[in-house]
């Protein structure tokens, strides 16, 4: 038999000579005693210790217990279902549901030792003996219960009852999530977390963040659903279920699909092998924007879509979604939302101090992308626009000479202004091509091309200085992307 959370086999010693079969039995069901005591303490059901230490014949029966055990516990949760209010879990009474995910209920609960109330997150009967969902569940208690965080939502314990496994959490008052609160002013269409009170609230939590990644943590789940709000709106940061730690590296893989699809940033996407802070920057920076404009920067009708806009699709820009977002926190947000990590904030701490310096009127370290930034980003990701952004780097570069040449020598004005004005209006369409969202057919991509060839041409043949101009603008490359 495989062990229900797959600890090595026993070690094969053998009954001991002139040991009967009562004997045997004696002590299977004396280690399997001290398995469930041992359960009931942790919320753990790990055999090996006894296992290992169990002759061949202990180990046997002890075995075939144990797989009476999961029958029975099966079969328990088959008949009995999910727990109700009123029942209890251990010492703690069931008083109300709070919310329900796709493998676990969260009640608020009485712990009736100590007389307070608490949070109990009860795995669904059917993923009862899940090793998946025990893995999770062990990684949650253990890295929460290792932060002592006013902004990080705290595991008091863990436990199991009539094959039930919960975790114990602090119970904060109210239940409600940034989702809830989001999805209420959706609704009402009144937005009350704005401008400053919006950078407020996004430096309480990016702090919160980054005090997890002081201690080496990566959330990797970072979403509205995932921030609890206090009475004063002050927002916790909850479920660590698939938070790692950097001396754990096997579990920095972002394998597995790891978080929520809208929230995924692009290296969660990739799958790739390891996770940094820049991925919770990414998600923060997801959560920033539908804070902010009231909706998500990616979205589709299915997962490979939404995959497919968070790798190649830039976000609209917030003012255009919303015009009364502050431009500073535009760039903040777009800043957090870069595709490459080395572009992004290095963690939530950067994230936090670009937050204060809105809030101190200070300069922020993030810059707007420019044009010329913005059409190389998308030459770099849409090889089909690629010859396109080329030719309008170059004709932005020979139109920026062009004007300067107007300034200085007015005797050349009327020569000069035609092939300017049609370079720039040019550009400008080239520009609209451009813009996040535009797909246009390849035809439309090399007609404008050969129209900006044209009005290159055009303006050097006006003016052959501005040749050497042309050459020198970049062939869809960024040495620094």
């Amino acid at each position: 038999m495989t062990d229900p959370i797959g600890n090595e086999p026993p070690s094969t010693g053998g009954a001991a000579p002139g040991t009967s079969e009562g004997d045997v039995i004696r002590d299977a069901q004396r280690a399997f005693s001290s398995i469930l005591d041992r359960e009931r303490a942790t919320g753990q059901l790990d055999p090996g210790p006894e296992l290992r230490s169990a002759s061949e014949a202990v180990g046997a029966a002890l075995r075939e217990m144990l797989e009476d055990l999961e029958r029975l516990r099966a079969h328990r949760s088959a008949i009995a279902g999910a727990p109700v209010a009123g029942d209890r879990l251990g010492r703690y009474k069931l008083l109300e549901q709070l919310g329900r995910g796709s493998s676990s209920t969260v009640w608020r609960a009485h712990d009736e030792r100590i007389g307070r109330l608490v949070a109990l997150k009860v795995l669904h009967p059917a993923h009862g003996l899940s090793e998946a969902q025990f893995t999770r569940f062990r990684r949650e208690s253990r890295i929460a219960g290792s932060v002592s965080d006013p902004g990080v939502l705290s595991v008091y314990d863990t436990g199991a009852d009539r094959g039930l496994h919960y975790l114990v959490l602090e119970y904060v008052e109210g239940g409600r999530t940034l989702m809830h609160k989001l999805e209420e002013e959706r609704r009402v269409a009144d937005p009350s977390m704005t401008g400053r009170a919006a950078a407020r609230f996004l430096l309480a939590l990016s702090e919160a963040v980054n005090r997890l990644h002081e201690r080496g943590i990566i959330h990797r789940d970072l979403k509205p659903a995932n921030v609890l709000l206090r009475p004063s709106d002050a927002p916790v940061v909850a479920d660590l279920g698939l938070a790692t730690h950097t001396e754990e590296g096997g579990l920095m893989t972002s394998r597995s699909g790891a978080g929520t699809p809208f929230y995924r940033s692009p290296e969660q996407v990739l799958e790739l092998d390891e996770l940094d802070p820049r991925s919770d920057v990414f998600s923060l920076g997801v959560t920033m924007y539908e804070l902010l404009t009231g909706q998500r920067p990616f979205t589709a009708a299915s997962t490979q879509d939404v995959n497919r806009q968070i790798l190649e699709a830039d976000p609209q820009p917030l003012r255009r979604v919303r015009a009364d977002v502050p431009r500073e926190l535009e760039v903040i947000c777009l800043h957090a939302l870069e595709k490459d990590p080395r572009r992004r904030y290095p963690d939530a701490g950067a994230l936090a101090a670009d937050l204060r310096r809105f809030l101190e009127h200070r300069p922020l370290v993030a810059r707007p992308a420019g044009a010329v930034r913005r059409a190389l980003k998308l030459a770099r990701r849409r090889p089909v626009h690629a010859t396109a952004a080329a030719g309008l780097l170059a004709l932005a570069a020979v139109a920026a000479y062009g004007v300067q040449s107007v300034r200085e020598r007015n005797e050349e004005l009327t020569r000069s202004r035609t092939a300017i004005e049609d370079t720039l209006r040019t550009t400008e369409e080239a520009l609209r091509l451009l813009t996040p969202g535009a797909s246009p057919p390849r035809e439309t991509s090399d007609r404008l091309v050969r129209r900006m060839a044209e009005s290159a041409r055009a303006q050097v043949e006006s003016d052959p200085a501005a040749a050497s101009i042309c050459r020198a603008a970049p062939a869809g490359s960024d040495s620094t992307w």
